[in-house]
């Protein structure tokens, strides 16, 4: 079983070259976004050694970060809806790893993503099934590794880094040119200067010390010495070690080694500790002078060098032991996450179980009081009956994150979706269509659905400042004067060298839309728009977010204005008044809330708090479009009369 470890260090160079060439825009999209959020990293065996890595680069880079097992995952009782999960994975068919990204998918994390490198394998399959998840797979060019993390970890490490590097470019130093590894190798390769060989026989136990950027190879010592049954391993921060760790030295002395983690950031600290050891006590230095995360990659190098030196004196090849049959099955065992739920101890059904948790904004089922949870499912159950009891003339979509995911967002329609549409269209329902958009909507629409129909669409322009039917090519208009508040908020944007920098800004008579240049300068632009509407002192001015940008827009423009057309529209046909509605940004201050304000009224993402409306009552783990769709699948439409029955499994 496994690969020669000698053969895997050779390929460690190319590998090197490759993860520093590759386009990795994906990744860094997913960084980018999961910077406004904590972040949870998780990763079994050599994975997570670089969920060490992307943890420790989250909190450098700002964010809470933590790096946690699968089991650690699905064991904890805390939610990830309000963080991000980073799913780590070298070959992606572990039952492990596949649990924890089917957790993390269900417990709704606002990003998520599993990095794997392999394109095509189970965990794959598995995120194909969650719509809003991320799937990065590289296809590594060493191939799969042996028994140990190798080329993979390295690889998966490199790719992180570099995402946050590109990121944030004035932050840490450079990582190694391509083609400079050979040269790591032959500093790893000097470590008979310590003396140890002779040791090697009666030490075993080793202590492993570390700061900073050494924790991603101090974890990684301790991982593969143990697979490879090369020693036991202690790990220890050179300050923890102080607090009483040390006493191991001074009974045991005799049979310990010292590994000691140094960069030039903890170097001080480390040379002080290491100083004060007794002097019988061997001491291995692996060091880089090299900072940040540039030195915990350096690190990891020399770590796989110092496994292969140990090997060879051990007598043994750490990339293929022999592996027990007991340990096979442990391996395969896997674990369940259904018992894991919560909700299930008290006899709630899951799909209202997470439709009261989305709504109550709690990061964990546990945390709604027993009475508060009562009350919740009366609320639920009286909505569903009220949504499933009334007919519909017309229905109105949100278009953004509802019709037409952010990731898809110059691709219009998906041809399963506009066959639905057309569906209920020819059932003589009027749609309404909700944008912040404009042309641009509109000709997506008129390319996915027939000539014969578009009158039957109505669309809102600009959050509803430009309504229209879909048939009408006037609509919308961008050549009339702005408005008189939005021209004097302009004029302050255009002032504001920050805004300027930061921002794209596209000036409508209606509407002034801001794009964060980055997802990771969102907070800030929008702090720094809602001080530009302070100083102003426009009255009647709002401030709307959607998945892509912050829509500044005057009091009287509202989505609401498109639901009143769809409702004349329908009742001219002939159809019932009642209109339902579907969005995805419910949560103030969403630019959908005043739409899922309505009486019966879907989200498919964030809901507000309103216990009567604005529900989320999409399948788990579903979000944006695919839990459209799902809503759709729902919806029973026939001669001018639409229904909705909820599946409750």
């Amino acid at each position: 079983m496994g690969k020669r470890f000698q053969g895997e260090l050779n390929a460690i160079q190319t590998t090197y070259d490759w993860a520093v060439s590759i386009a990795i825009d994906q990744v860094k999209a997913f960084v980018a976004n999961a910077l406004r959020t904590p972040l949870v990293a998780v990763g079994s065996g050599g994975s997570l050694t670089v969920a060490h890595v992307a943890a420790l680069l989250h909190r450098s880079a700002g964010s809470c970060a933590i790096a946690v097992t699968p089991f650690e995952l699905v064991r904890s009782v805390n939610s990830l809806r309000e963080s991000s999960a980073l799913i780590l994975s070298a070959e992606g068919n572990n039952k492990d790893i596949l649990s924890a990204f089917e957790w993390a998918a269900v417990s709704e994390p606002r990003f998520l993503a599993a990095l794997c490198m392999q394109q095509k394998n189970r965990l794959s399959e598995v995120a194909a099934n969650f719509r809003y998840a991320s799937f990065m797979g590289f296809d590594l060019p060493a191939g799969r590794d042996g028994f140990l993390a190798t080329n993979s970890l390295l690889a998966a490490s490199v790719i992180m880094v570099r995402a946050y590097q590109e990121l944030f470019p004035d932050c840490w130093c450079a990582l190694p040119d391509r083609g400079s590894i050979g040269t790591i190798d032959e500093k790893c390769c000097q470590i008979d200067e310590y003396g140890i060989s002779p040791s090697l026989n009666k030490r075993n136990s080793w202590v492993t010390l570390f700061g900073g950027w050494g924790q991603p190879a101090a974890t990684d010592i301790e991982s593969k010495f143990t697979e490879a049954a090369l020693g036991t391993v202690q790990l220890a921060d050179y300050r923890n070690f102080g607090h009483g760790r040390h006493n191991w030295l001074a009974k045991r002395g005799s049979e310990t080694l010292i590994i000691a983690l140094i960069t030039p950031d903890e170097e001080k600290i480390a040379n002080k500790t290491l100083s004060l050891l007794p002097h019988d006590v061997p001491i291995i230095r692996l060091m880089s002078d090299k900072t940040g995360p540039a030195g915990a990659i350096e690190l990891l190098i020399k770590v796989l060098h110092v496994v292969s030196w140990l090997g060879v004196h051990k007598g043994v090849d750490p990339g293929k032991p022999r592996v027990p049959v007991f340990g096979r099955r442990i391996y395969g065992l896997g674990f369940s996450i259904r018992r894991q739920y919560p909700w299930l101890r008290a006899k709630i059904p899951t799909r209202e179980a997470v439709a009261i948790l989305r709504k109550t904004h709690c990061p964990s089922f546990c945390q709604i009081p027993r009475d508060e949870l009562t009350l919740w499912r009366q609320y639920y159950h009286s909505f569903v009956r009220k949504l499933e009891d009334t007919c519909f003339g017309s229905v109105v979509f949100d278009y953004d994150g509802t019709l037409c995911d952010p990731s898809e967002r110059y691709c219009g329609l998906s041809s399963e979706l506009a066959k639905q549409l057309v569906h209920i269209l020819d059932a003589k329902i009027v749609i309404g269509v909700a944008t912040g958009r404009g042309q641009s909507v509109r000709n997506d629409l008129a390319r996915s659905i027939p000539e014969r129909l578009l009158r039957r669409i109505i669309v809102g322009y600009y959050n509803g400042a430009d309504i229209g039917g879909l048939d009408v090519t006037e609509v919308p208009n961008k050549q009339c004067d702005m408005h008189n508040g939005l021209q004097t908020i302009k004029t302050l944007i255009e002032q504001n060298p920050f805004l300027l920098a930061f921002a794209c800004y596209d000036y409508r008579p209606h509407q002034i839309t801001v794009q964060p240049s980055s997802p990771i300068v969102w907070n800030r632009t929008r702090i720094a728009i809602n001080d530009v509407l302070r100083e102003s002192m426009v009255q009647g001015i709002r401030l709307l977010e959607s998945s892509h940008s912050i829509d500044i827009i005057p009091a009287e423009v509202s989505k609401l204005n498109l639901v009143e057309s769809c409702r004349i529209e329908a009742q001219k046909l002939g159809n019932t008044p009642a209109v339902l509605c579907i969005g995805d940004k419910g949560q103030w201050p969403g630019n959908d809330y005043e739409l899922l304000s309505t009486p019966c009224s879907l989200s498919v993402d964030q809901v507000s708090s309103c216990p009567n409306t604005c529900w989320n009552l999409s399948k788990p783990g579903h979000r944006g479009v695919q839990a459209t769709m799902g809503y759709l699948r729902q919806i029973d439409a026939r001669e001018g009369i639409l229904q909705f029955k909820l599946v409750k499994s």
